[in-house]
């Protein structure tokens, strides 16, 4: 398999969690994104997403935590900044 094919692959499975977060399919979208996680824990867009079904479930701890996970890979990165921020609001840190 090529780094190409690989991350076409990756592409497509965070495409595929995209959706079932949109549909708000949240515990299938969690186990997807730790599978995803485990295999690519270098991938901003994948915290990112996991940031997102803590979130929808209420887990505002695991949220913050997903985001500065985004934050250290890419500190420049706008959205793992607001996520984080986000974050911090909803578990009362600001």
């Amino acid at each position: 398999m090529t780094a190409d094919s690989s991350d076409k692959e990756v592409a497509a499975e965070i495409r595929r969690i995209d959706g079932l977060i949109q549909r708000r399919q949240v515990g299938e979208a969690r186990t997807l994104v730790d599978s995803l996680l485990m295999r690519h824990p270098d991938r901003t867009d994948a915290w990112l997403l996991a940031a997102r079904t803590h979130q929808l479930g209420g887990d505002y701890r695991g949220m913050l935590d997903a985001a500065r996970r985004a934050l250290a890979l890419e500190p420049k990165n706008p959205v793992a900044r607001f996520t984080e921020i986000e974050a911090r609001m909803h578990a009362g840190d600001i």
